[in-house]
């Protein structure tokens, strides 16, 4: 999927502008196009764009890819993986028997953004230098090399980490984003057929991974989710040194070659930093808000959903011509994922403590007493009493630090 130059006339006014085309702004314009209205979905890179990610995609990302209607391409085109093996920092060994897709994100991106244009959006590049909304009622955006701005009854910010646009309006506060991440390619004869975490002390809270992408190549990188000084410098000396410790991924390493270099990317957590999720007329979702999941730094499925919330709300607004049902999205993201955010930042805390994330180990293999817990995080429908519970199980265990 390749996005053509901003090329649409500078008097067409559009019911919604989506700026940036993840998941979270794909998302958004497909469920919005659905309803025949007109949408402008930007972004700033020409498609197919690299983009630095786990290239995971857990049973809950599969079921939101499900509802946007492109869970078959996916298939089609992703590498299936039927368990992860998971090691705490003493290298205790947990197996997770749940299935996962693992798919480049240039892949994943360019057939979201070619099924919301088959759903009816228009998909062009255009970098957004400035977003406002004028007093008649209307949302202006500035872009890159165009004289006139566009124009829109409705705006949604799908920027990722990259929060400039969210920050000029008062969306989300200034300072360090949550975490950073490095991730390269490696091509490997040795055969690796699961997911491999790996939580050594010096990346707590944070992990280093090996993923299977097919074909004898391997998404290998590590993150900490906590920002540091120099994170990224440190981070690329530590990947290869610490997925040596373990003889599973060693040998895999040894005999690999460098597809790609390393390459790094700001991460933002548990809706961190957030002021408000609406001003006027445009809302902010997706990782721009902090939609990745603290603890296991998933962040496809739930961008996805702050995507459809926000899309619901903008064709209730847009059907009414009333901005106050907007605050129907910052309701529904409140009362549905706070509470994941909540349960999975309470284990971010456990596993933080190295003897604590060796406990939950060793208890959390099959018929350990804590193995629901484990389920309960890996789980994609848990409801919200069984999130509190688990929040409150880890605030308990963290407290023993």
């Amino acid at each position: 999927m390749t996005a053509q130059a901003l090329d649409v006339p500078p008097d067409d006014l559009w019911d919604a502008l989506v700026i940036g085309a993840g998941p979270a702004g794909c998302a958004a314009a497909i469920r919005l196009a659905e309803q025949g209205r007109r949408v402008l979905l930007l972004d700033r890179h020409r498609f197919p764009r690299e983009k630095v990610c786990g290239d995971g995609l857990t049973a809950d990302a599969v079921a939101c890819l499900a509802r946007l209607g492109v869970e078959e391409a996916v298939r089609q085109a992703a590498h299936e993986v039927p368990g992860l093996v998971a090691y705490s920092p003493s290298k205790v060994e947990v197996e997770v028997p749940a299935p996962f897709l693992t798919l480049r994100r240039e892949r994943l991106d360019a057939l979201l953004a070619e099924r919301a244009v088959t759903a009816g959006a228009v998909f062009r590049q255009g970098e957004v230098s400035d977003v406002r909304e004028r007093l008649d009622g209307t949302v202006v955006a500035g872009v890159a090399g165009r004289a006139e701005p566009v124009r829109a009854r409705f705006a949604a910010i799908a920027t990722g980490a990259t929060t400039r646009l969210a920050k000029g309006l008062g969306l989300v506060a200034g300072g360090a984003p949550s975490g950073v991440g490095i991730r390269c390619y490696v091509r490997s004869p040795v055969v690796l057929d699961r997911m491999v975490t790996f939580y050594p002390v010096c990346l707590l809270p944070g992990y280093a991974w090996a993923f299977p992408m097919g074909g004898g190549e391997y998404n290998v990188g590590c993150a900490t989710l906590r920002w540091r000084h120099r994170a990224w410098r440190s981070l690329s000396q530590a990947l290869m040194a610490v997925l040596a410790q373990l003889p599973l991924t060693r040998e895999l390493l040894e005999r690999a070659e460098t597809v790609t270099p390393p390459r790094g990317a700001m991460l933002r957590c548990g809706l961190e930093g957030v002021r408000r999720l609406v001003v006027g007329r445009i809302v902010a979702i997706g990782e721009t808000i902090g939609s990745t999941l603290p603890f296991t730094g998933e962040g496809v499925a739930m961008a996805i959903r702050t995507g459809e919330m926000a899309a619901e709300a903008i064709g209730n607004a847009l059907a009414a011509d009333s901005p106050a049902l907007l605050n129907a999205y910052p309701a529904q993201v409140e009362a549905t994922l706070r509470p994941r955010y909540l349960a999975y930042r309470a284990a971010q805390a456990a596993a933080a403590v190295p003897w604590l994330n060796d406990f939950l180990a060793r208890h959390s293999r099959e018929g350990g007493v804590l193995r629901g817990l484990l389920t309960g995080v890996v789980t994609p429908a848990a409801s919200s009493r069984r999130l509190r519970l688990l929040r409150w199980a880890f605030r308990t265990l963290a407290r023993w630090r």
